[in-house]
C-alpha cells in the first residue's frame, strides 16, 4: 500500500530516507522519534 508513496518520496526528495518497521504506537514528537531510532538501531 505504501510502496507508491515511498517511491514518490524517493523521487521528489534527493535525501537519505530512513524506513522504520511498524511500531506498536504512533511516533509523535522528537523525544519519541529519538527513542524509536535508538531502539531500532540497537535491534539491527
Amino acid at each position: 500500500m505504501q510502496q507508491k508513496y515511498l517511491k514518490e518520496i524517493q523521487e521528489k526528495f534527493k535525501l537519505p530516507v530512513v524506513q522504520f518497521p511498524m511500531m506498536q504506537e504512533e511516533i509523535k514528537g522528537l523525544k519519541v522519534l529519538n527513542q524509536a531510532l535508538l531502539n531500532w538501531v540497537v535491534r539491527t
